[in-house]
């Protein structure tokens, strides 16, 4: 039987300051929660970390609206460590919905 699970993910993200990398990257992600549901919409699974930043740290206005901070992501895993858990948890989904267009472009 094919795998029919729907991922619904979201990501957080922090803004990145440094002039010089700021033209490529203007946000960093910093938490990747997502939940698995199945054909009928039943959620079966919920997927959730911190991202260590390496280009900032956590920006004021980021803490007030995620309530995010520097202790909270210190001992989290870097992007790719991340990326790879998440990968391994959603298996072969077919289908990813996004919360918002943002996280929709950082998948495209």
């Amino acid at each position: 039987m094919k795998n029919r699970d729907i991922i619904v993910l979201d990501f957080e993200f922090n803004h990145v300051l440094d002039p010089e990398i700021k033209p490529a990257i203007c946000n960093e992600i910093i938490e990747i929660g997502a939940v698995k549901l199945d054909e009928k919409l039943n959620v079966c699974d919920r997927f959730n970390t911190y991202i260590k930043p390496v280009h900032n740290t956590i920006t004021p206005i980021i803490t007030s609206i995620t309530g995010i901070t520097d202790d909270a992501v210190a001992d989290s895993p870097l992007f790719a460590e991340a990326m790879k858990l998440f990968a391994e948890w959603s298996g072969n989904a077919p289908r990813f919905y996004t919360w918002s267009d943002t996280d929709k472009s950082v998948l495209d």
